[in-house]
């Protein structure tokens, strides 16, 4: 996925179709989105917790793979709630401009 400006792709992802096999086979390298996010979270003084930030940059990878599979001109989100450990993640993409984004959630998460 890229940023909605001129500048370069953050992150490219290649998709390939596997004729005969009905498959999409997607594939990219995560690390300049997570060092986007990570400089995004200290710019704004955000600081998950190590784990919490290992889990986010897995789903973030994964949405973003879901995301380049979609067709031009749709808005994706994902809301992910988790007991253990206790955090809600959300993450949403434009196809449109190519753009991920999320963020993570602790605080005033109803207990279930």
């Amino acid at each position: 996925m890229t940023e909605p400006s001129s500048s370069p792709p953050l992150c490219r992802i290649e998709n390939s179709f596997v004729r005969g096999r009905n498959v999409l086979f997607s594939e990219g390298s995560p690390q300049p989105l997570f060092t986007a996010w990570e400089r995004h979270c200290r710019r704004f003084d955000v600081h998950p917790p190590a784990q919490l930030a290992e889990l986010f940059r897995n789903f973030l990878a994964a949405f973003a793979l879901h995301a380049a599979s979609h067709p031009r001109n749709e808005v994706l989100a994902w809301t992910i709630h988790l007991q253990d450990p206790h955090c809600s993640l959300f993450l949403t993409a434009d196809t449109e401009l190519s753009t991920v984004t999320g963020r993570v959630h602790t605080d005033h998460l109803k207990k279930e």
